[in-house]
């Protein structure tokens, strides 16, 4: 990145991220828009790309999942033995095998099954996804949030 890029960045999107704000007014931003899609599996791995940060585990509210193992199913429905986060049946929206998450390549890779649509920092994923530390998973109606983060100092494996 450019010296100075991120501080243009931020003026450009002042507008939206103060509106209304007086002048001098200090703020506290905690989401932004994301002006591109979720980076598709193919043309990461055409390109040879690796994302800065895996994400080494996956949260929902209290529960704190490892990822890069096995692959990680979420849905309203995991079978007996199954690796995943089952989320209830009535949450409208949601599949019975509505995601996974995998390791390939040395990157995660969030793939949706679902009728319904998942959605990685709030666009829409065709088919997969790469994943990066900081991503969220939305699914169902309202959406359920999924935060992927990177443990540090630890000795959580590579995917």
């Amino acid at each position: 990145m450019e010296p100075g890029a991120a501080a243009l960045g931020a003026l450009r999107l002042a507008p939206e991220l103060q509106p209304g704000a007086p002048a001098g007014a200090l703020t506290l931003t905690t989401r932004l828009p994301w002006d591109r899609p979720a980076l598709p599996a193919a043309a990461t791995a055409a390109a040879g790309f690796a994302p800065a940060a895996v994400p080494t585990h996956l949260c929902f509210g209290h529960r704190v999942l490892r990822l890069g193992g096995r692959p990680l199913l979420i849905g309203s429905q995991l079978a007996d033995g199954e690796y995943g986060l089952q989320l209830p049946a009535a949450l409208q929206g949601l599949s019975r095998r509505h995601c996974s998450i995998v390791a390939e390549a040395g990157r995660l890779l969030l793939h949706d099954h679902s009728r319904h649509g998942t959605w990685l920092n709030g666009v829409a994923v065709a088919g997969a996804a790469v994943l990066q530390a900081g991503d969220r998973i939305q699914l169902g109606q309202p959406p359920v949030e999924l935060r992927l983060v990177v443990e540090e100092g630890g000795d959580a494996p590579a995917p």
